[in-house]
């Protein structure tokens, strides 16, 4: 098979949590078959061990052309689990391009291996209601499921879920797009991605994190808060906190989850952002998309700080104050004059605007093309 890219193998090697994993070294969950890592930029790759252990990271190197395939191996990256029992590597810079082996070592031995990873651009969808609706719901299903076979094209649909702390434990994986995984994605994320894939023509990974109904807090990180805030969440992890009594002083509506952990509502303060975004960072990312829902918030309760909230809180969870953040417009008029404000603002804040949820996808497209590719590639 002739290939212009260079497809690179990863061979990784790490220690085991003991006390969290049962003694089996791994990845961190976000770490997959047929998941897309970020070309062009470091790329953090972590997991969890006994602490003190050594982690050994070694890089493979397929490249495919006219000629065949060749192999170049790389040093390998040495790194160790630190006390909590995690640990991180960045590699180097890679191009664009696919069919790669993630291996996990310890102490020489192998011990796991993820297949069918490329290189590519990784996208994250972070949206309510309008974003959760699938494609098999949309007006162009029978197309779209039709041609959804594309090598190049990665999902991850991450399950509703909430949280009083930050998660490990990532409710979604990998797959390729085909017939089967696109009925169930987010149809404006999976639109995008199709599109974007299309013109790149290259490895195009698309995360979709979608919950209908939640208030911006609850998609912030506990650092986003502070005072009376700060203090309910604390309250909202505690063991012994009263439901009953919880309600009474914060007036929160709140639920339990199962009989085993604290009382709290998928409303509450970074309770989403603990499960759903907490296990993805810090990722390296080239892009988010976030389609806000205009919901009644207890804790940031005007446009302009929920948006820049938000902003600050995926710029910060991904360690990077330039990350680029594609805003779609709310109808709300008042929600859309904070997102133009806050674009106006900060750099690398884009807005999307597009004639309706139908055409979400494709406007988002057409603008991440514009802004972060110079317009290069159109159809």
């Amino acid at each position: 098979m002739v290939m212009n890219k260079i497809f690179l193998k990863l061979l990784l090697c790490g220690a085991a949590c003991s006390a969290v994993f049962g003694g089996e070294a791994r990845f961190a969950e976000f770490f997959c078959d047929n998941m897309v890592l970020q070309s062009g930029v470091k790329v953090p790759v972590w997991g969890y061990g006994e602490p003190g252990s050594k982690v050994e990271l070694s890089l493979l190197t397929a490249i495919f052309d006219e000629n065949g395939m060749s192999l170049l191996n790389m040093p390998p990256y040495i790194g160790k689990v630190d006390d909590s029992g995690r640990w991180q590597i960045n590699i180097n810079p890679s191009a664009p391009g696919g069919q790669s082996v993630l291996m996990l070592r310890v102490d020489d031995s192998e011990n796991s291996k993820l297949e069918h990873v490329v290189f590519g651009d990784v996208f994250l969808f972070i949206g309510g209601a309008e974003l959760e609706r699938r494609t098999v719901a949309s007006a162009d299903t029978v197309k779209l499921l039709r041609e959804s076979r594309i090598a190049d094209l990665r999902l991850l649909k991450i399950g509703d879920d909430w949280a009083a702390e930050p998660q490990m434990v990532l409710p979604g994986e990998w797959k390729r797009s085909d017939p089967r995984n696109a009925a169930v994605f987010s149809n404006i994320a999976y639109t995008c991605g199709v599109d974007l894939c299309r013109r790149l023509k290259y490895p195009v990974g698309i995360i979709a994190a979608d919950f209908p109904g939640i208030p911006v807090s609850a998609w912030l990180s506990g650092e986003s808060f502070t005072g009376t805030a700060q203090e309910y969440i604390s309250r909202y992890k505690s063991e012994s906190v009263e439901l009953g009594k919880l309600k009474a002083e914060f007036g929160s509506e709140s639920e339990v989850k199962s009989a085993d952990e604290p009382p709290f509502s998928p409303h509450d303060p970074a309770v989403i952002f603990n499960a759903m975004i907490a296990p993805v960072a810090p990722a390296a990312l080239k892009a988010v998309i976030w389609y806000p829902e205009s919901v009644p918030d207890k804790w940031y309760s005007t446009p302009p700080e929920q948006v820049e909230q938000m902003i600050n809180s995926i710029r910060r969870a991904f360690n990077n104050s330039e990350l680029p953040v594609f805003i779609i417009l709310s109808a709300n008029e008042a929600f859309a004059s904070a997102q133009r404000s806050a674009a106006e603002k900060h750099q690398n804040i884009f807005i999307v605007e597009c004639a309706g949820p139908d055409a979400v996808g494709k406007a988002a497209a057409d603008i991440i093309m514009e802004k972060l590719y110079n317009g290069d590639n159109e159809q």
